[in-house]
């Protein structure tokens, strides 16, 4: 259903640069690090992009992202990760889709920009 699983995801970067505020650090270091690696466990992007609370990240990212048709998810392993313990971990494997009505979204998100811009 959704598109997760193409080659190069990277060239989403300027729609999200776009629409994700410069001051938010975290979700650009976040959103950057999931266009280039999908399907990432959350101990790696912790460390990667220095956030602590990926999900929380993840959350208001996601109200910027939907407006071009962009979403971050994740989904269990299908094996459990063990933590340090051994025991089975709440560890997420990351990833950013395109939603079906990208196209749709990204016009309408566009749109006020187009209709200012001069002919």
């Amino acid at each position: 259903m959704y598109e997760y699983e193409q080659a190069n995801f990277a060239e989403h970067w300027p729609l999200a640069d776009a629409i994700i505020p410069h001051s938010s650090k975290q979700q650009r270091r976040l959103v950057r690090y999931l266009l280039n690696h999908q399907k990432t466990v959350t101990v790696d992007v912790n460390r990667a992009c220095a956030i602590g609370n990926v999900s929380d990240v993840s959350a208001k990212a996601n109200k910027q992202l939907h407006r071009v048709g962009l979403f971050i998810g994740c989904e269990t392993p299908h094996t459990p990760i063990p933590n340090r313990f051994d025991e089975p971990s709440q560890m997420y494997l990351w990833f950013v889709v395109v939603l079906p009505n990208a196209e749709h979204l990204q016009d309408m998100a566009l749109a006020p920009a187009k209709r200012a811009a001069p002919n």
